[in-house]
């Protein structure tokens, strides 16, 4: 759940930040107050790439605190992709998601909780974080790569689907395996076949001791 949104030289907003409650929260107020800015902040916060109108000079920085559910915790349906793509960001025991993007006329610079991330990392995680609809656009539901993920928490698969996780790394790993040691095998009679020509061809050149001084003596 987004809980806390700051933004800062954002378009036409300067600095503000907001506080989000637990149940509905509703912007409101005429056209021109600002309420699109705030959305496109938070598009900007989850990866989308935008050209920000801040004075020359001066830094764009949006943030956004989110409050998540742990992996295993009661009740959540968060699926594991979720997990797996803050698993560099965020320990186990951390329910707390803070994303900064800050733009420059020189540099951006992207934080997931305190550490360095690329706008790809921030993008993955934002889509999966949060879903903003309007103008068929940014619609999860219209996105056929996130349909299976969707079966997968409308049925509750979340065990079964780590199970299968599991065991599916533990047969890739052993397959990863006998490939190598099929490598090797087929290393192994290559170098045999390398080595019995080579004696064959010692053998038939009938060498003898002391043939290399006479061949020098004769020469």
């Amino acid at each position: 759940m987004l809980t806390r949104l700051y933004v800062k030289n954002f378009a036409l907003v300067r600095e503000a930040s907001l506080e989000f409650s637990p149940e509905l929260n509703c912007l409101t107020g005429e056209t021109g107050a600002g309420k699109s800015i705030l959305i496109d902040a938070i598009r900007f916060v989850l990866g989308e790439r935008m050209e920000i109108p801040a004075a020359a000079g001066e830094t764009c920085t949006v943030e956004a605190v989110f409050e998540i559910q742990k992996r295993g915790q009661a009740g959540n349906i968060a699926c594991p992709l979720f997990h797996e793509a803050l698993a560099p960001f965020l320990e186990p025991e951390e329910d707390v998601l803070i994303l900064r993007k800050e733009s420059s006329d020189t540099r951006t610079r992207i934080l997931i909780n305190n550490r360095a991330a690329n706008n790809s990392s921030l993008k993955e995680i934002g889509r999966l974080l949060l879903d903003i609809h309007g103008q068929y656009d940014h619609q999860l539901l219209l996105d056929s790569a996130s349909h299976l993920d969707l079966i997968d928490r409308f049925a509750k698969t979340g065990a079964l689907l780590s199970e299968y996780q599991t065991l599916y790394q533990e047969y890739d790993t052993l397959r990863k395996r006998q490939e190598e040691l099929r490598s090797l095998a087929e290393g192994r009679e290559r170098e045999l076949d390398l080595l019995k020509y080579q004696v064959d061809e010692i053998e038939r050149a009938a060498l003898r001791e002391g043939e290399e001084e006479e061949l020098k003596t004769e020469h």
